[in-house]
């Protein structure tokens, strides 16, 4: 393929790299809303929650890029791109974990 090639040009190049990044702040927005939501509480969500949300935030910017995305018709780019962000977004949510105060990790080692 074009990758194994070392060609970007038929996954979109910068253009898909602007998809992902679109997806990922939007997985963004959405784990920063639960913050500030459960800020301050006792309350901390398990790593899995947090997961779930950015990866609910990086859909709803993909259905976004699904009507605005030159690439959209292109299976490769969506592939990488799209779902390859979704994916993306969720890890990095499964990443993030909150402290306590006495410094333990919140949420589990689930």
């Amino acid at each position: 393929g074009a990758v194994a090639a070392g060609s970007w040009a038929p996954l979109g190049g910068v253009r898909g790299l602007d998809c992902a990044a679109s997806e990922i702040a939007a997985a963004g927005l959405v784990v920063g809303a639960m913050w500030l939501a459960l800020r301050g509480g006792s309350t901390s969500p398990a790593r899995a929650a947090v997961a779930a949300a950015a990866a609910a935030g990086a859909l709803a910017g993909d259905a976004a890029l699904q009507l605005t995305c030159a690439g959209r018709g292109d299976l490769p780019h969506l592939l990488v791109f799209h779902v390859g962000g979704v994916l993306a977004a969720a890890a990095l949510g499964g990443l993030l974990r909150r402290r306590r105060p006495d410094g333990s990790p919140a949420g589990g080692a689930r």
